[in-house]
């Protein structure tokens, strides 16, 4: 019986071991990843705030050990040691963030906020989609251009997003069945340059229809399924290229005015 029992402690001392090898294997890559994302950025104002939230984290040698990257300045990790919150919001960081960017290594994002930096040659990458577990997305503010990535949609944890005051190319949204909740903010409605929105089925985001200028250029707005409420706005008649409009299964009151030009 003894020598049983010796059995089971020594498989439970070695799994216990290989348990906390694995964590210390995995907090190591991240660091690594992060420190590396690092180096592709820089300053735009070593006098700057930010710079002293982003410079906290010094990497003395070689080995990633000499340096925890969890005890930097805006960078949250797990229990686990794996990081989870970057928030280097206004940090004067400049350079440009690609699809090789060892940023997409931290599979285990759930927080990134970028806000109020210099990305002004940077695409938002496909590889978005490889944070799965990201629930909050802050770009505002930091020059992205381009179009945005269909494989934004695949974040489905995603219940935060903000993409504002950002040279993109906008013209279609579609979150269509993502479990969305809570407020849909409406300036989206307002982007220049959309066209498409699609969010049906979500029951649980709740909202309700802005004014609508004449410049509006949306095509399909698509609500059905949806929580949004309130009084269908006269101005819905502003909407002069559209073409379907679905507000099914709401909550909305009043009725869709009769000079709605089709």
């Amino acid at each position: 019986m003894a020598f049983i029992a010796l059995q089971t402690f020594s498989l439970v001392h070695l799994l216990l071991l290989f348990t906390c090898t694995a964590l210390l294997s995995s907090h190591d890559e991240d660091c690594l990843a992060l420190f590396e994302f690092k180096q592709t950025i820089f300053h735009q104002n070593s006098d700057a705030a930010g710079f002293q939230k982003f410079d906290s984290w010094r990497k003395v040698k070689s080995n990633i050990s000499d340096s925890d990257c969890c005890l930097s300045d805006g960078v949250v990790c797990s229990y686990t040691g794996h990081v989870i919150g970057l928030d280097w919001s206004g940090s004067s960081l400049n350079g440009v963030i690609n699809s090789s960017s060892t940023l997409f290594k931290l599979v285990h994002l759930q927080m990134l906020n970028l806000l109020m930096n210099n990305f002004v040659e940077s695409q938002i990458p496909s590889e978005i989609a490889r944070l799965k577990q990201l629930r909050s997305l802050d770009l505002s503010y930091s020059g992205f251009n381009g179009q945005i990535p269909n494989e934004i949609s695949h974040l489905i944890q995603l219940s935060s997003l903000d993409l504002s005051w950002n040279p993109l190319k906008l013209q279609s949204i579609e979150l269509i069945d993502c479990q969305l909740q809570d407020e849909f903010p409406s300036a989206i409605f307002h982007l220049q340059k959309l066209k498409y929105l699609h969010i049906r089925n979500n029951s649980n985001l709740t909202g309700s229809l802005p004014e609508f200028h004449n410049n509006t250029l949306i095509e399909h707005l698509n609500l059905f399924s949806t929580g949004f409420a309130g009084i269908i706005p006269e101005s819905v008649s502003n909407l002069n290229h559209l073409e379907v409009l679905s507000l099914g299964r709401c909550n909305f009151s009043g009725h869709i005015h009769g000079s709605l030009h089709w």
